[in-house]
């Protein structure tokens, strides 16, 4: 039973959200939209904004059997709004699938594997730490970059032990690999416009950007 924006998915919800038998399969985009509330407050210019909040919308819902995710990197990151939703949903079974679960980010890995495992995750600022490798931004002149607080500016740079020593602590973690050999990737460099590496950078940090109030993930 799919559960989207037409008038049958919002019946399909109306079930689900009673309680009644099925297998129900909802999108990550609305999954986190319903999760999340607009509204409208000033700005220190006294301007109206539009802002949003984290409603709980699933968490009023009953407790399913089981909770599937495909494609779970897609709301792992730690800051997005996709990620608090994830974490909202509870399940006597749960999966997370993914070609690649973390994406291009090794700090990624921390949400999936902390919603499966919630009683076995530890902080994700401890969890960083002690999985994360970093190095310092520098200027021209090969000084580090500073915060206004003097703290050194650090970019993630990957896993701080050897690959795949962290998948190896976990309770159950399934990799596949084609025969067939990776061809090479082809990479092409765009340039963004001012409000396209506004829209790029919002997507990058919440893996949620709004286009003329539309949510897109």
């Amino acid at each position: 039973l799919n559960i989207d924006t037409t008038k049958r998915g919002q019946e399909n919800l109306a079930a689900y959200q009673s309680g009644a038998e099925g297998w129900y399969f909802i999108g990550h985009s609305l999954l986190t939209r319903r999760d999340y509330e607009q509204y409208q407050t000033p700005n220190k210019d006294g301007e109206m904004v539009n802002k949003s909040r984290r409603i709980g919308f699933w968490e009023s819902m009953p407790k399913p059997d089981a909770v599937v995710v495909d494609e779970v990197h897609l709301i792992a990151n730690y800051d997005s709004k996709g990620r608090e939703t994830l974490h909202s949903l509870s399940a006597d079974w749960k999966i997370a699938l993914s070609g690649t679960f973390y994406g291009n980010k090794f700090a990624n890995a921390w949400a999936p594997t902390a919603w499966l495992w919630p009683d076995r995750a530890e902080p994700y600022h401890f969890w960083y730490g002690k999985w994360c490798d970093e190095k310092p931004v520098l200027k021209k002149n090969g000084q580090p970059m500073l915060t206004p607080r003097g703290r050194a500016i650090k970019v993630l740079i990957g896993e701080k032990a050897p690959e795949g020593t962290f998948v190896s602590t976990l309770p159950c973690y399934i990799r596949r690999v084609g025969k067939d050999p990776m061809p090479d990737p082809k990479v092409i460099m765009v340039e963004l416009n001012a409000e396209q590496r506004r829209i790029y950078t919002e997507m990058e940090t919440q893996q949620l950007a709004y286009l003329k109030s539309h949510p897109w993930l």
